[in-house]
């Protein structure tokens, strides 16, 4: 999965946008519509999100598809806690890159506001 810092503190506590908690060998361990983890005791703490973008085995995606959702991804909403829940390892690739989640009409509105008007060709 491709992750990246967020660059607006505001996102950290939205959520729409998928917070990771990633160790030091870059294994997802938890992901969280809240803010993961509790910065207590640093102030620089980087959080990281989801980019959206999955790479698979054809075994890791048969598994996906054959598992029923858990517990935790039934209450998140978040389907590769899927495979967390099932002690599956999933590797987060750390990018430098800026996405928004365009889950909410108020998303799509922004998102429309900054994109180019669109080209037809005949």
């Amino acid at each position: 999965m491709l992750a990246t810092a967020f660059h607006n503190p505001v996102d950290v506590v939205n959520p729409t946008t998928i917070k990771l908690g990633i160790n030091d060998w870059h294994d997802l361990i938890f992901m969280s519509r809240s803010p993961i983890s509790y910065p207590k005791a640093a102030l620089n703490y980087t959080y990281y999100k989801n980019m959206g973008v999955y790479a698979m085995t054809k075994e890791s995606l048969d598994f996906f598809l054959n598992t029923k959702p858990g517990n935790l991804e039934r209450v998140e909403e978040i389907e590769l806690l899927r495979l967390l829940e099932n002690h599956k390892k999933i590797k987060a690739v750390i990018v430098k890159s800026d996405s928004m989640a365009v889950d909410t009409q108020k998303d799509l509105e922004w998102i429309k506001s900054i994109m180019p008007p669109p080209l037809y060709y005949n």
